[in-house]
């Protein structure tokens, strides 16, 4: 029996049909008329890398202005390539060049006159009115603990998170424009998922490292050291042992701590209704991580920090693998493959939301219910059913877990109806339609007592309130409170 897994795998081409040939041309590496090579997910890490190798072996060595630049180019790449392996890992449906975006605006926020006013208001707030200023360094765990929760932690993490905040604005007023060029750049930026605010995050992270390490701890560490041991090349040593491990560090840390915060900003912009107990909660719990790192290295040493990186490490990959179910799938299945054409059929990856199932529909936990239909003139069934048999392919299916049920107009959905789905269905009711002038177009009217969030399968989303219908689309999805409904297409 096939692995499904590694049958949905969309970058492995299949043996090329001119294998057999006296040319060959379709082994033969980058010409080729079914695969491009440049759409590789590892194009990417690959340039940066030649890149990097030929700055570093360009750049001469020789003033103390070429050792600065040296290490600049070597943290930004190890940054990079975090946060890269990132971006793997969570398979955003976005571009990673909408990354940049965040990246930039940290670091203009940091340049003058910005970062006087913006940054510096920030820090007045929580080192100056709050407690977050400096204390003895032998005052003990719990004052640095305090201290940096405050100066480091709330301080820090609300200033990395203003590009997120920034991206989430971006889809409201994509809303507002989205016929225009305007209107699909700021849809392209926008953050409207928790996977996009962590990626979003970990970008705002990883220029706040190339700031502060560059701008502010080379520099002070070179010069005290170089003085202390009236040697230049003590002190650029010095400087690039720091540079290097705070450059990794992101990974446990500036990258790892507002990439949580922003997967919390994601999630209040799904469940609105929880918005300020969910940023309070992406505030503070990697506020307390950076100011257990900051505090508990100052007054405990090495055993603190290895603490505080461990359970940030065990923290962090948590965050994408709960963040992808929320995704909206790609709007085509091999979007972002080297294969083309013909050569990818029969390669599509597994819907998560037709996966197959194991567990019995008792044990549905809230993300993935079990959904039922009934005629809007029938009473209510005494069991749960499945797809029939008879559906035809192309049929739109909404479905939810294992159940699913034909998109057919006249079909009623009352989910307030089964015990077993409440209390995170009560009112959702509904109606399937076609539209009056074109019959392809098919709709769920919302009959219930509550407003649907409706997930476009690019993402985009708008509020579906009650007498309003939703457009049924392969890949949308529409939420109400923890309920999630998915619609495809039968196969």
């Amino acid at each position: 029996m096939s692995d499904p897994i590694k049958s949905a795998m969309p970058d492995v081409t299949p043996v090329p049909r001119d294998a057999g040939s006296s040319l060959m041309s379709e082994v033969l590496p980058v010409r080729s008329r079914t695969t491009r090579f440049w759409r590789s997910k590892v194009l990417i890490p690959a340039l940066a890398t030649v890149a990097t190798t030929m700055l570093l072996f360009n750049n001469g060595a020789q003033t103390l202005d070429d050792f600065w630049r040296y290490a600049l180019i070597l943290g930004i790449f190890i940054v990079f390539m975090l946060f890269y392996a990132m971006y793997l890992y969570g398979n955003s449906r976005k571009p990673f060049w909408v990354f940049l975006f965040p990246y930039l605006v940290t670091v203009v926020f940091f340049l003058p006159p910005l970062g006087a006013i913006i940054f510096g208001t920030i820090a007045f707030v929580f080192r100056d009115m709050l407690p977050g200023g400096e204390v003895a360094v032998d005052a003990g765990f719990i004052p640095n603990f305090i201290s940096h929760f405050f100066g480091a932690g709330m301080c820090e993490e609300l200033f990395k998170a203003l590009p997120i905040f920034i991206m989430a604005g971006f889809g409201l007023s994509a809303a507002s424009q989205k016929d225009t060029k305007m209107g699909r750049l700021l849809d392209r930026l926008a953050v409207r998922t928790p996977l996009d605010g962590l990626l979003a995050g970990a970008a705002s992270g990883a220029a706040f490292i190339s700031f502060e390490t560059f701008g502010q701890y080379y520099n002070s560490t070179f010069a005290s050291q170089a003085i202390a041991q009236n040697n230049v090349y003590a002190g650029l040593a010095a400087a690039l042992q720091l540079a290097i491990p705070r450059s990794l560090q992101g990974l446990v840390g500036h990258m790892a701590w507002n990439g949580i915060f922003g997967y919390f900003i994601g999630l209040a912009l799904r469940y609105r209704t929880r918005a300020i107990p969910l940023l309070l909660a992406g505030w503070l719990i990697p506020s307390a991580m950076h100011g257990f790192w900051n505090g508990g290295a100052i007054a405990l040493g090495t055993p603190a920090m290895w603490l505080s990186g461990m359970t940030t490490i065990g923290f962090l990959p948590a965050t994408p693998f709960k963040a992808r179910p929320l995704e909206a799938p790609p709007e085509s299945p091999r979007e972002g493959s080297v294969v083309l054409g013909s050569a990818a059929r029969g390669m599509a990856p597994v819907s998560a939301a037709r996966a197959p199932v194991s567990a019995p529909a008792a044990k549905a936990t809230a993300f993935s219910p079990v959904v039922t239909a009934r005629p809007a003139d029938a009473s209510t069934p005494a069991s749960v059913s499945k797809r029939p048999k008879s559906i035809q392919r192309g049929t739109l299916i909404v479905s939810a877990g294992e159940h699913e049920f034909p998109a057919l107009p006249g079909t009623r959905i009352d989910l307030a109806d089964y015990a077993d789905l409440q209390p995170y269905a009560a009112g959702f009711s509904g109606e399937v339609s076609a539209h009056p002038s074109d019959a392809s177009i098919i709709g769920l009217k919302n009959l219930g007592t509550k407003p649907w969030t409706l997930f476009s399968a690019k993402g985009v989303s708008q509020v579906v309130e009650p007498g309003r219908s939703a457009r049924l689309e392969p890949g949308s999805r529409i939420v109400q409170g923890e309920l999630v409904v998915s619609v495809s297409r039968a196969s």
